[in-house]
């Protein structure tokens, strides 16, 4: 296995000069020949040391992902050929790649309708077709909650999860044009045809890299533990244009945590043993997050209904990277001010689904008035906003 994680510092060297002259458009052909042997021998490893792909690039990460797409053009032969680690047959990359076929095959059903060279008459079954795929949702979730924290925690280069993450809201802004355009095909035809194809080159595209380069590489530097614990955490998300399978695995860690189940939580106020304390968290209609005075991710409530997905794996992740990169430098200016105690609360709200959504971050402070983290609380205030007048008395006929 060693051989293959352990990457060519020379090889890395070149890809890097390569990538370089790629950027500049410099002599591509011979640019091409003279790093010929290294690209041949390129791994998924090497992709993701190249220079340009760390967080301390120069370049930012539109233009990562525009030279990312050109470089696994050129790299996709060996990337293609390279053996995955001992856990490429897990449950887990076995449902995930299901899911990509699946995914593939609802894009590749609507083309025959784009064959027709009609949008206009064909508005309304492309209407139904394209509302149909945001479905595919459910997978971006799944990588972004569940995949990529598994990676981060192996220490993996974080830019290429972030331009990763990146291309998933691309997917899903465009998939929200295209839909827009269609109410109005008439005099928006050109561009529609045009945001669908940067749709399908978007969604074909991420799906590509992370089966050339991602996945290869969490067979290597994931464990057993790994797989089998985003496979379960999977099947609570659903899959996408697939039946989601329903037998869990059991999970077998090397040590297991005795908990006692009497133990108390106890206050001036109260006390709650811990059966109570799980029931109040998972039942009050509230999303909770806690992230602690280090920006790690503690703790989440289990919440019916959440309106932001979460899952076990983000529990330990660095907050920064629970956030699309475009919107990372609000949540770093909020935790900041809150440190430097400029600030104690900072509100959003959004209209999402039908639903009127209240997001507020808290500055916790113990009593010596130490800063001890943030508390995100998220309430769907929708039949709060709808009240009128009063009600005293008990009525469950509504």
């Amino acid at each position: 296995m060693s051989e293959y994680i352990n990457t060519s510092d020379e090889r890395v060297k070149r890809l890097d000069q390569y990538l370089t002259r790629l950027v500049n458009k410099d002599s591509l052909r011979e640019a091409y020949d003279e790093a010929k042997d290294a690209i041949d021998e390129v791994t998924p490893f090497d992709v993701l040391r190249l220079t340009r792909f760390q967080t301390d690039s120069d370049m930012s990460i539109d233009e990562i992902k525009e030279v990312a797409d050109r470089i696994v053009n050129v790299f996709h032969i060996p990337l293609s050929e390279f053996p995955w680690g001992k856990h490429e047959h897990h449950q887990f990359f076995k449902v995930i790649l299901e899911e990509h076929r699946a995914i593939e095959s609802k894009l590749d059903g609507m083309k025959s309708i784009f064959k027709e060279r009609d949008l206009i008459k064909n508005k309304e079954i492309l209407q139904t077709r394209f509302s149909e795929l945001d479905e595919m949702k459910k997978h971006f979730v799944k990588m972004q909650n569940i995949f990529f924290p598994k990676l981060e925690k192996r220490e993996l280069a974080l830019m290429p999860l972030q331009v990763m993450w990146s291309v998933h809201d691309d997917a899903r802004k465009s998939l929200k044009n295209i839909l827009l355009y269609l109410e109005d095909v008439e005099e928006k035809e050109h561009d529609l045809l045009l945001e669908i194809g940067e749709f399908y080159y978007l969604v074909y595209g991420l799906l590509q890299k992370q089966e050339l380069i991602l996945y290869p590489v969490a067979s290597y530097l994931l464990d057993e533990v790994d797989f089998d614990e985003m496979y379960n955490e999977c099947l609570e998300i659903g899959y996408a244009y697939m039946k989601t399978p329903t037998d869990k695995i059991q999970v077998q860690k090397e040590t297991e945590v005795e908990v006692d189940e009497d133990v108390l939580y106890s206050s001036f106020t109260g006390s709650l043993t811990k059966e109570q304390l799980q029931l109040t968290l998972d039942n009050i209609p509230i999303d909770i997050t806690y992230v602690d005075e280090h920006d790690k991710v503690v703790f989440f409530n289990n919440a019916k209904d959440r309106f932001f997905p979460r899952s076990p794996s983000i529990v330990g992740r660095a907050v920064d990277k629970c956030h699309p990169p475009e919107s990372v430098h609000v949540v770093n200016e909020i935790v900041e001010a809150f440190k430097e105690g400029r600030k104690d609360k900072a509100s959003f709200w959004l209209q999402m689904k039908g639903k009127f959504i209240v997001i507020n971050y808290y500055a916790l402070r113990n009593e010596q008035g130490k800063y001890k983290g943030v508390l995100e609380v998220s309430q769907d205030v929708s039949e709060i906003r709808s009240l009128e007048g009063q009600r005293k008395i008990l009525d469950w006929e509504e």
